[in-house]
């Protein structure tokens, strides 16, 4: 059985990036940058670039693009998984939602690859 979603199974970088405008950021969130390069908290939308987890919180809800900054870090991670199998093993995998992959990238962005699975999680390497 694999650690549960948000932990880090593959050591990256760590940088930080300013918050869009309206985003509430939570430590161990995927964090996408969309197309204007602002970090925002991942969800199942098309045109962001998955950068990696969230390390720290930042409420950006009231402030502008840029006014709150956020560090993440990129590697391996551990997410909730919807209807990966075994033999997905280095497959690309889309965003559900913050703590959530899939292999459907109908409506979706890339994540990463897919190098670990188990019945509830996948681990998926995030290499912006």
């Amino acid at each position: 059985m694999m650690d549960r979603a948000g932990n880090q199974k593959v050591s990256g970088i760590q940088m930080n990036a300013p918050v869009a405008a309206g985003e509430l950021i939570r430590k161990t969130d995927m964090v996408a940058l969309n197309e204007e390069g602002y970090l925002v908290k991942a969800t199942q939308t098309e045109g962001l670039r998955v950068v990696g987890i969230a390390t720290d919180n930042a409420d950006n809800r009231m402030g502008s693009d840029g006014a709150e900054a956020v560090s993440f870090s990129s590697g391996g991670f551990v997410f909730n998984q919807e209807g990966i199998k075994e033999t997905d093993l280095m497959k690309t995998a889309y965003i559900k939602d913050s703590a959530t992959v899939t292999t459907s990238s109908i409506g979706s962005s890339k994540v990463g690859t897919i190098f670990e699975v188990d019945a509830t999680c996948a681990a998926v390497l995030i290499q912006p």
